[in-house]
């Protein structure tokens, strides 16, 4: 199915309906106080990017309604909230072992509630092709040995891009961060070297579903996962009036994107299926 024949009145409608869904979950979910104008008005476009891209994959899904929910609801816990949460816990001593915990569980409610949403409003056109044979199909392909050192050089490449960026903006955001007594910490060299790794390959691990399962032109493929990546990473940071609006721009517009980037390069280049090579 082309691109052109998904996106129409109808189905951008559609991602309007998730943006306006997906500011209400903000609204009484997460948000204590009062919702500031410019917060709506940052989710509510924030919300029509990810129903928009979010729409377009899950409507070329063509599995089950469960079977997509299930897969939204991984992708999105991973992403938006789980990855996140732990970066807070390891760089800051704000999130106690009770906070850290509670997060976790409002991210298992609140990413549940979106994957619903989507489950809903973009359904395939068909639901005969089954998740588990894309997946038997796609591992084999290769030997074992073959993907075990394609999947652990992307995630060590993900520490990689991950330090890399992060150093070159250290200059710019560390001032900020230490002047909002956010008690930034930084973890020993052997917790980064350990637990980015595997965050890389938790990421790799919330996109597999839609590099396995999607039929696409490797271009396109490729920029559906990029914003399946980034705009799920931002949701909670860009609209938050707690941190100041350089870090909101230098992680959000540019860090978060840069990153999306080369780790949805390095995927592509490592893990596509054999399929695509050629589209």
């Amino acid at each position: 199915m082309e691109l052109k024949t998904i996106i129409n009145k109808t189905f951008i409608l559609r991602a309007v309906i998730f943006a306006v869904l997906f500011i209400l979950t903000d609204l009484t979910l997460t948000t204590a106080g009062s919702y500031l104008l410019i917060q709506i008005i940052i989710d509510f476009i924030l919300g029509v990017f990810i129903g928009f891209v979010f729409g377009i994959i899950f409507t070329l899904l063509y599995y089950t309604r469960l079977v997509r929910i299930g897969i939204a609801w991984f992708s999105l816990f991973i992403i938006q909230w789980f990855n996140n949460i732990i970066e807070g816990y390891l760089f800051t001593t704000i999130l106690t072992e009770s906070l850290l915990l509670f997060a976790v569980g409002f991210g298992i409610l609140i990413s549940f509630l979106h994957a619903l949403f989507l489950g809903l409003l973009f359904p395939p056109k068909t639901t005969e092709r089954s998740l588990r044979k894309e997946m038997k199909n796609y591992f084999n392909q290769r030997s074992w040995f073959n993907w075990l050192w394609r999947f652990a050089l992307a995630s060590l490449l993900y520490l990689v891009i991950y330090y890399g960026i992060g150093t070159l903006i250290s200059p710019i955001v560390l001032p900020y961060y230490l002047d909002m007594g956010t008690d930034l910490t930084v973890p020993p060299v052997w917790v980064i070297l350990f637990v980015e790794p595997a965050r890389g390959l938790l990421y790799i691990l919330a996109l597999l579903p839609f590099l396995v399962s999607l039929k696409l032109e490797q271009r396109v493929l490729y920029l559906l996962l990029v914003f399946a990546l980034y705009l799920p990473s931002i949701a909670m940071l860009l609209p938050s009036p707690a941190f100041p609006l350089i870090l909101r721009i230098v992680h959000g517009v540019f860090e978060i994107l840069i990153d999306s980037l080369l780790f949805t390069a390095m995927i592509i280049l490592l893990l596509k299926p054999r399929s695509i090579d050629s589209e």
